[in-house]
């Protein structure tokens, strides 16, 4: 399995909610205990991780942002 990676909003570890049906099709996504970040609804376990993995750290940008405005 496929790791998670943090939250890109606030760094914490995640964990899984996957008990969500819609249109009696069960879903999966990802879920932050700390700041409530949701991923993307996916088919299968593995594109829920994919989907979280794969987004933009917003974290990040924002201190390369205040890096550049105090420079």
């Amino acid at each position: 399995m496929t790791e998670l990676k943090p939250c890109p909003f606030c760094g914490f570890q995640t964990h899984w909610v996957e008990d969500i049906y819609e249109d009696e099709e069960r879903r999966f996504y990802v879920f932050c205990n700390k700041c409530g970040a949701m991923g993307s609804w996916k088919y299968t376990r593995k594109e829920a991780i994919e989907a979280w993995n794969t987004r933009a750290y917003i974290r990040d940008y924002a201190m390369e942002a205040e890096t550049r405005v105090i420079n």
